[in-house]
Parts: structure tokens; C-alpha cells; sequence
């Protein structure tokens, strides 16, 4: 195995192994004469065919020229073995993401890679001669950061036997169970129909959360008399659509005659599959320039409408001269509905025709303070939210995508398909950054969608909070091993603030004062920290721990003059701690049976808000912490508060649990309504 730092050829620096198997491995290489990442394919092995398969797969790929597969850039012998250099994807592979996922991919996404997939395919399959990849499967699939798809690993391709493998999965030299067809596993001649058979298979796995009983056990069930024992994919994946249900189930079929015959056939089936539902919609689409624009774009949008078939609903919105009127009447959101992983190409600011109506609010609720109640669109959980400067706009983290909701009416943009922990904006509206589930910190700016960087990090409890500082210049990213500082312009690391011990004392929340001159961390045995910033210079100038309790700072943790930072005190009250000397002052609640678990100040630190673990939200006065007013979001008593954020203007507070989202009037008058007597406590 070669090293991390071994130079090949003069110009590749290796960082690491990807993957090995018995005849090969491969490495992330720096291709040092562009600066660029690269996939460094080597053999392990002095038997010729195996050589040959390499040498076969760069002649393959050297020819090709497609978005969704890989390009080479060269190939060479050395001591070490054959080379092959080409294009490298990091990140988890479609196994891997699933396997952290622990359940299945939604529809629409799995839905829009298979678009991609097989248009891949069909230039594939169209060339003279055909070329078969031999070996689809979710292990050789993998996203870009923009979220489209790639196929890699061409080792199999016309008949060749190299192949890598990840630790644990398990590989059969020349095919690969449960993905490959019984005449691939017999040895037999294989077409593009045993291509469709894999990528079913693949299909299959994403959308059940488990991969079809491989072709060897189906075909012993017929040769006994037995049923197939192939389950139903809508056993597994009940909002998926039947007829693509019925199409998968065709190509998975043991005897080729049985199957669609070419990746554009199945790729047209499933388009007109999403077609069916609903024609009236797409006749208010602006027209297209080109056929092809066409053909894409409204395939783009009706995944993105698959959601509501897919829940077994259609909601039809009117619209006049191709601009949406979002109905007066409530209308329920669908719970389950899938989302596209972010294009290629940046991101429009929402538009009409691009929005979902969010659930209109009855005089009753308005009475109540209670403005808007929406739900992440495609059924996942909301996690984390932030305000545009001018209040009109409110982004939404969920473990589906992310979202942008308009305040106004509650229609939602799907912005992007990754699954969010913390995010951030900056104080000018213009970045968002976010912690993924794949240990990347994203950003993107917020006016267009574009993704501007991806950093990949060893977060802690694999999501991670991060702190943006003011100007957008930096950020901050508790990790494993301590807080780590990053520069938004080219993604480089600034610093690490260590902890004293990692293995015990990781730091849990971190946070920017708003003028960007402190930076503090919470620790998870209860110390606070608090540092000045001077330029990208920092000093630590107060280190906090209450003898007999621990102290935990709060998601929005600084007062607007930079005064105090609130914290929580043991399993008591939320206090400010007052940053130049330490001292703890005015308490918030303080009810032993509640865990407060966010606080938010308002603008112009005048109110405090404060949830907890049963669902409550407290507000209060911050300067002299007198109770004013309790909000009871929908959901059990059990649903923990999980973020909330002041609008801008102060007169309305957004807040989020496993329920939804919910805004409520905070201004003067809804105030006076509730105050001044307190709800009992339950």
C-alpha cells in the first residue's frame, strides 16, 4: 500500500487510500503540476489480465466524454504497478450515505439520479461498440457537491476482472450480488440489458433500504417450484408510484427477454410516469429555448412534483399568465414528499411558479399570535432556521434539505437536498453555511443558490454547529479535537482552539458576538469560553465553570451590545453571564421539571425567548427578566424546542420542533394580550 506523501511519477502526491481489493487499489492523489484532486487506480498484481483490464478500462474511459461519468487524465507504469489517473469524487459513495442515513432515499431523489443514470446509459449503450459497465451498484455511485450523480469504477466493462472494493463489502471478482443478472453470474453473454438489471437492482436498494435477494437465490426458487422471493418494492417504499414500481420489477426480471430493452425506453417510461399526473401545470411553464432544455427542465420539475402524487394527493394550483395565486383556503402540506439534490447549475430566488402554498392561518390562530405553520415539504425533520436581513424570507434546515420560506404566505423553495444539522447566515443576507451529515461544512450564496465551498471536517455527533462571523469572512465548526476556524474565501484553515482534553471535553456550541469581536465556545463538562478576536488573532479572556454545576451556552448566546452571553445553569434557570467579569446575573425560568434547550434575544435586546425540552416557549424582558408571555407550538408536550429565531423587525418569533415550523405575532399587541398573568405550569 503506498503511504500518504509518496510522490508517483513525479507528479502525483498520494493523501490516502480509497479502496482495495485483491487485484487493485485506489488512492486520492494530488496531481501536483494543475492543483488538482485526482482518482489514482493501481494494480496489485503482475497478472496480464488484470493489467490488461486497467489498461482497458483508460482506453474505455479516454473516449468518453458524458456529466456523469468520470474522465481520464493519464495512465502510466512505475515499480509500484500500472497507473490510471482520472477525475476524483470525495466523499461517501450511495451505500455509504445510505448506511448513515440508517432509511431510505426519497423517491424524487433517487427518481433524478436514475434520470441521470440512464441518459449515462444511453450514451453508453450507443457507442460502436456498446460499451457495458458490468458492475452498477449503490457502492459505485457517488454525488458531486452539487449534488449530481457520477458512475465509477468501469473495472468490469467489456469483460474486464479488475475491481476495488470498500472495507466491509463484500465482491465476487467479475460481478457483483445482488446486483448482478444470472447470466453475468453463469459466465453467459451479457447486453445493455444487463446493465438496466443492475441499476434496478440499484434503484431497488435506494428506494427499500435493502438491496433484492441476489439472482442465484430467485432462480433456485423457480427451479424448486417456489414463488420469487423478491418482495414488492411498494411493500418497502409505499408512496413510490406503481408504474415505476412495475418498471423496476420488468428490468429485475432473471429472463432477458422480459426486460426493457434499453436504457432510453426505461428512461422515457419513467419520464411519462411523472408526466401522467399532471399535464395542466406544465402548460404555464415559460417555453423552453431548445427541445432538449425542454425535455430536462420539465422532468426537473415534475420530480419536484412527484411529491404530491407520491403521498396520493394532487393539489392543483390556479394560475393565470403563469404566475401562481397560492389559494386563501388552508391547504395541508404532504408529510412525505422527496426532494431533488441541488443542480449544477445555481439556484434561481424563488418565483412563483417554483412555491409551494404553505398552510393558511384561520382568525382564530391570528387572534392567538399564531401567523404561519409550515412543514419541511418533503417530509423531513426541521432542524435549524434563520432570517433573511429583511424578514421577508426565513431558511429552514431539515434532515431532507434545505428550504427557503416566504414569510408573507409560507410558500416553500427547495434549495438543496442535503441533510442539515446547524446553519447560519451572514449579517448581510449574502452566505449560508450549513453542517451536513457527511461531515462537509456547505455554503452557498443565498441570492442565486450557487454552492460557493465545500469542506469536508471531522465533525462532532456528525452534524456540528458552526458560528459565521459577521462580515462572512469566517467561520467557526466545533469538531473532534477542538474548534476549528475557517476562511469563507478559499475554504483554508485558519486555526484549531484545542480542547484540553478531546477525549472528554468536547466543545458543543459555538458562537460569534454580533460585532464579530468575541468568539465563545461551550464545552460539553460545562465550561464556557470566551475569546477576543483581533484581526485573526485570538485571546482567551474568560473561562467560566460554576462550582457544583455545570454551565451550557444557548444557540443565539450573545446580547446585541455584547454585554453577556446567556447559558443555562445546571438543570436550573437560564442567566446572563456577563462577559467582562464573569458574574451571573438575571435568570429566566428556572422550573427543575423543564430543560431549556434554545434562546433566542431579540434585535434590539428587548426580549428573551427560551424553549424547552416539553415544547414550551417562554418570553421574558431580558434586562430584568420578567415574565411576559408562554407559547405552546402544535405537538406533544414531548416535542423538544429546536430552533427559534427573532424576525428583524422584533414582531414576530419563528420556532421550530419535530412538528414544524411555526411564526407567532411578538409585537406590542400580542404582548398585552398575553401579559401579565403566567400559564401554570403543568
Amino acid at each position: 500500500m503506498l503511504e500518504p506523501g509518496t510522490l508517483i511519477h513525479a507528479r502525483y502526491r498520494i493523501v490516502g487510500l480509497v479502496g482495495q481489493g485483491a487485484m487493485g487499489a485506489v488512492y486520492e492523489a494530488l496531481d501536483q503540476r494543475i492543483g488538482q484532486p485526482v482518482a489514482l487506480k493501481q494494480t496489485l498484481t503482475a497478472d496480464p489480465v488484470a493489467m490488461g483490464a486497467l489498461e482497458r478500462e483508460a482506453l474505455i474511459l479516454a473516449g468518453l466524454r458524458h456529466p456523469a461519468l468520470p474522465t481520464v487524465s493519464d495512465t502510466f507504469a512505475e515499480q509500484d504497478g500500472q497507473f490510471l489517473a482520472m477525475s476524483f469524487v470525495p466523499g461517501p459513495n450511495l451505500a455509504e450515505m445510505l448506511e448513515q442515513r440508517g432509511r431510505a432515499f426519497a423517491p424524487g431523489e433517487v427518481l433524478a439520479w436514475a434520470d441521470q443514470i440512464l441518459d449515462a446509459l444511453a450514451y453508453l449503450h450507443g457507442q460502436s461498440p456498446p460499451v457495458l459497465h458490468r458492475d452498477i451498484k449503490p457502492q459505485n455511485l457517488k454525488l458531486t457537491a452539487e449534488g449530481n450523480v457520477v458512475l465509477l469504477d468501469f473495472g468490469l466493462a467489456r469483460g474486464a476482472i479488475f475491481q476495488t472494493r470498500q472495507a466491509g463489502q463484500r465482491s465476487v471478482v467479475g460481478y457483483t450480488l445482488p446486483y448482478a443478472p444470472i447470466e453475468q453470474v453463469r459466465g453467459q453473454d451479457t447486453d445493455p440489458r444487463s446493465d438496466l438489471f443492475a441499476l434496478a437492482g440499484t434503484l431497488y436498494h435506494l428506494l427499500g433500504g435493502a438491496p433484492p435477494p441476489d439472482a442465484l437465490e430467485r432462480a433456485a426458487a423457480r427451479i424448486a417450484g417456489h414463488p420469487d422471493p423478491l418482495p414488492p418494492l411498494r411493500q418497502r417504499c409505499p408512496e413510490l408510484p406503481a408504474p415505476v414500481a412495475a418498471a423496476i420489477r420488468r428490468c429485475l426480471s432473471l429472463d432477458p427477454s422480459e426486460r426493457i430493452t434499453d436504457a432510453a425506453e426505461l428512461r422515457q417510461e419513467l419520464r411519462q410516469t411523472v408526466l401522467q399526473p399532471m399535464p395542466a401545470v406544465l402548460a404555464a411553464r415559460p417555453a423552453p429555448k431548445s427541445a432538449g432544455q425542454a425535455n430536462n427542465g420539465i422532468f426537473l420539475i415534475l420530480i419536484s412534483l412527484l411529491v404530491l402524487f407520491c403521498v396520493g394527493r394532487i393539489i392543483v394550483i390556479p394560475i393565470i399568465a403563469g404566475v401562481m395565486r397560492v389559494p386563501s383556503q388552508a391547504i395541508a402540506l404532504p408529510t412525505n414528499t422527496p426532494s431533488l439534490p441541488p443542480t449544477a447549475s445555481p439556484l434561481p430566488s424563488p418565483t412563483p411558479d417554483s412555491l409551494i402554498p404553505g398552510e393558511a392561518m384561520t382568525a382564530t390562530a391570528l387572534e392567538s399570535g399564531l401567523l404561519l405553520n409550515v412543514r419541511c415539504s418533503h417530509g423531513g425533520q426541521q432542524s435549524s432556521i434563520a432570517f433573511t436581513p429583511d424578514g421577508q424570507s426565513l431558511v429552514m434546515g431539515c434532515t431532507e434539505g434545505l428550504e427557503i420560506i416566504r414569510t408573507a404566505d409560507g410558500s416553500i423553495k427547495q434549495f438543496s437536498a442535503y441533510d442539515i444539522g446547524d446553519l447560519v447566515m451572514s449579517a448581510d443576507g449574502q452566505t449560508l453555511a450549513a453542517t451536513v451529515a457527511q461531515e462537509k461544512i456547505l455554503l452557498w450564496r443565498l441570492s442565486d443558490g450557487k454552492l460557493l465551498r465545500s469542506i469536508s471536517v471531522d465533525l462532532h455527533n456528525n452534524y456540528g454547529a458552526i458560528a459565521l462571523s459577521p462580515d462572512g469572512q469566517n467561520l467557526a465548526v466545533n469538531t473532534y479535537g477542538g474548534m476549528r476556524r475557517y476562511r469563507v474565501a478559499d475554504g483554508s484553515l485558519i486555526d484549531t482552539i484545542d480542547n484540553p482534553d478531546p477525549g472528554s471535553d468536547q466543545i458543543m456550541q459555538v458562537a460569534y458576538s454580533p460585532s464579530g469581536k468575541y468568539l465563545a465556545g461551550s464545552y460539553e463538562t460545562g465550561i464556557i469560553r470566551i475569546w477576543a478576536l483581533e484581526g485573526e488573532q485570538t485571546s482567551l479572556i474568560l473561562e467560566h465553570a460554576g462550582p457544583g454545576y455545570a454551565l451550557h451556552m444557548m444557540r443565539s448566546a450573545f446580547s446585541p451590545d455584547e454585554t453577556y452571553v446567556i447559558v443555562s445553569v445546571g438543570s436550573g434557570p437560564l442567566t446572563q453571564l456577563r462577559i467582562s467579569d464573569g458574574a451571573l446575573l438575571t435568570s429566566y425560568g428556572g422550573d427543575a421539571r423543564y430543560t431549556y434547550t434554545q434562546a433566542a434575544i431579540s434585535p434590539d435586546g428587548a426580549l428573551l425567548a427560551v424553549g424547552d425540552s416539553f415544547g414550551r416557549v417562554e418570553i421574558y424582558a431580558f434586562q430584568d427578566g420578567v415574565f411576559l408571555r408562554e407559547v405552546r407550538p402544535s405537538g406533544s408536550s414531548s416535542q423538544a424546542i429546536r430552533g427559534m429565531a427573532f424576525a428583524p423587525d422584533r414582531r414576530s418569533l419563528a420556532v421550530v420542533n419535530s412538528e414544524g415550523l411555526q411564526i407567532w405575532a411578538i409585537g406590542p399587541q400580542a404582548l398585552l394580550r398575553h401579559a401579565p398573568e403566567r400559564q401554570p405550569q403543568e
